[in-house]
């Protein structure tokens, strides 16, 4: 992996990659003191996550200022994104991602994906021999992006922005800081940010002095 930032998009998967290496990091200023004026990112590691209905993409700014994709270990080779994907398999082990997606053919009735339009709801989600709730879904996927992110760059990161559609307010928010919670990150650490419109491209910030 190298922390060089992609070409321009030629497909929705290349441009989910590309806008969370872009836009998505336009975001990071929120981490600094709460000054949103300077463009400069502080030294060490952060997160910028894309998380989508239907894939996710998660981004790190290394100490060094390299920008690098988090890969599922599962995906085949080039694969920039994660699906939003959720399977429980024969021992009631919870699989994200690409192992999810394996899976999907052959235990149907303990696989979901695109449930992020249900996060909020308290009605529970039967997979398998185990039942979720939609927000219980989403932390497990953060759960897979922050472990796969952590085996690529070691070491907990200081920032963590994770986009949000416009429309949710209020108690999705909240319930969204739950999740990032649940799933490993430091509440202190995790920023909700509007997902950036279609087509956005704003320069990255860029790394301390």
């Amino acid at each position: 992996l190298s922390g060089r930032r992609p070409h321009s998009p030629s497909s929705p998967v290349a441009s989910k990659a590309w806008r969370i290496e872009s836009t998505g990091w336009a975001k990071l200023t929120v981490c600094r003191s709460g000054h949103r004026g300077d463009d400069t990112l502080a030294s060490g590691i952060a997160y910028g996550v894309d998380f989508g209905a239907w894939n996710c993409a998660l981004a790190i700014r290394t100490p060094d200022g390299a920008t690098i994709l988090a890969r599922d270990p599962y995906a085949e080779a080039g694969v920039p994104t994660i699906p939003s994907s959720v399977c429980v398999d024969s021992y009631g082990s919870v699989l994200v991602g690409h192992r999810a997606e394996r899976l999907k053919h052959t235990r149907p009735d303990s696989y979901i994906r695109s449930f992020k339009r249900d996060f909020g709801r308290k009605d529970p989600i039967p997979l398998g021999s185990r039942s979720f709730t939609a927000d219980e879904l989403v932390t497990e996927v953060l759960r897979f992006l922050r472990e796969s992110a952590e085996s690529i760059v070691p070491g907990r990161p200081d920032c963590v922005v994770i986009t949000v559609p416009v429309s949710w307010q209020g108690p999705r928010r909240s319930l969204m800081l739950k999740a990032a919670s649940a799933a490993g990150f430091a509440a202190s650490a995790v920023r909700l940010e509007d997902e950036p419109g279609r087509g956005a491209r704003p320069r990255l910030p860029q790394p301390a002095r």
